[in-house]
Order: structure tokens, then sequence, then C-alpha cells
């Protein structure tokens, strides 16, 4: 079973945005929840199979856009991200099994950026927007497994910085009022790992990518308001 939820609140803009003066000053806030949850054996496409247990995503974060020119506006934005996963069982194209696997994760974002709108063929009502921003973040992640000893497996600090694409709709529905769509498209990501095993194991992991990550999954909806 699938569930999807996602919830995003961006104070933003008016109707008329495409005649603002430079110098408009936005704030808001944005966050989604994804949950899955899989049982008795659940089969996905004929390449998992025999699936049970669970999993879910939140993510929640604080944003402020200044407009230095007309539809182009300096976004700072702030995240926070939970992920939980609990796999009981799973066959993956016969090739791996997923039995008695916990992860736990969080990470805390940064970002800073720039926005730029471009009405759709002059309307006041619909406007395409890209962004181009710098991200830098800082997590922890817990992978294990319940034991008759307790909880067996491995800690690791993590540590990001991204260059990232984004892209999305906003179509006003009121004077002050609009209904966003944004999703991820792309960037450039290093990636640092530090990973402790049974509290005495120190290991490290390093990764340097050009990706294209157009995710149906981070589609994010919301409102966005002016105020």
């Amino acid at each position: 079973m699938n569930k999807l939820f996602s919830f995003l609140a961006l104070l933003l803009l008016p109707a008329a945005l495409w005649a603002q003066d430079k110098g408009t000053f936005a704030s808001g806030f944005f966050g989604s929840y994804r949950s899955w949850n899989a049982q008795d054996g659940m089969n996905f496409l004929g390449i998992v199979t025999g699936a049970d247990g669970k999993a879910a995503k939140l993510s929640a974060g604080l944003h402020a856009d200044w407009f230095f020119m007309d539809n182009l506006s300096l976004v700072a934005t702030a995240e926070y991200s939970n992920v939980a996963f609990d796999g009981n069982s799973a066959n993956i194209a016969g090739l791996l099994s997923i039995s008695n696997k916990h992860t736990r994760s969080e990470n805390y974002m940064a970002a800073l950026g720039v926005r730029k709108y471009l009405p759709l063929f002059g309307s006041r009502i619909f406007a395409l927007f890209g962004e181009g921003r710098i991200c830098a973040s800082r997590g922890y992640s817990k992978n294990y497994s319940e034991t008759e000893r307790g909880k067996e497996g491995t800690y690791s600090d993590l540590y990001s910085a991204d260059i990232q694409m984004l892209s999305g709709l906003s179509v006003f529905l009121m004077e002050r009022m609009a209904l966003q769509v944004s999703i991820p498209v792309g960037g450039v990501g290093y990636k640092w790992e530090k990973q402790t095993e049974a509290q005495v194991k120190i290991s490290s992991f390093t990764s340097l990518a050009i990706y294209s990550d157009f995710d149906l999954l981070q589609i994010k909806f919301g409102i966005s308001y002016l105020f």
C-alpha cells in the first residue's frame, strides 16, 4: 500500500507579481510526508516479491525570498528531513534478499539560490519558474538488525554539498494566493560519509557526481500567499 501526502506553503507573490517592483520580500514554510506499508508478502511488478515492511519520509522547512529585480529573487532555504525504514522481508529480482533490516536517518540542509519567474504567454495567472541554488547538509543514519543482543549495525555521519536546479509552475488562484508545483531536475553533488561499526571500526566514503534527478516522488504541491 502506498500513501502519498505532500504539503507545501510558501508566502510569495500576488497575482500582479509580474508588475511588482524590485524589493518585494516574502517568507513561508513547506513540508511533505510519504509513507509505504507492505504486508503479507506483497509483490511489486514481479521484481520485488515477498515484501513485508514499512517506510516513511518527513520533511519540513522555512524559506525567505527577496526580489532584487522584477520576477527575479534571492531565496534562502532551511530544511529538516527524517527517514524511517523497517524491512522485515523482501526478495529483489531473485538476486537480493532483505530480512530484519532497519534504517533511521535525519538531515539538516541550508541553501541559497536565485529563482526566475517566467509568465506563460504574458499571463498574470500562470508562470513557470526555475531555480539554481547552492546547498550544504549535515545528517546521520543508523542501519541495524534486531538480535538477541539488541541492535547491531552501523552509524554514519553524513555531509554533502550540492549545486542544484529546480523547476516548477505557479498558478494564481486569487489576488494573493497561488498554487505551486516544484520538482528537482539535477545538479552536481559531493558527499562524505564517516561510518562506525560496533562502536569500534571506523571507515569513510566519498563521492562526486553530476546527476539528473527528475524524481516524481519529490514533486511538491502547495499554496502560496503574500503578506
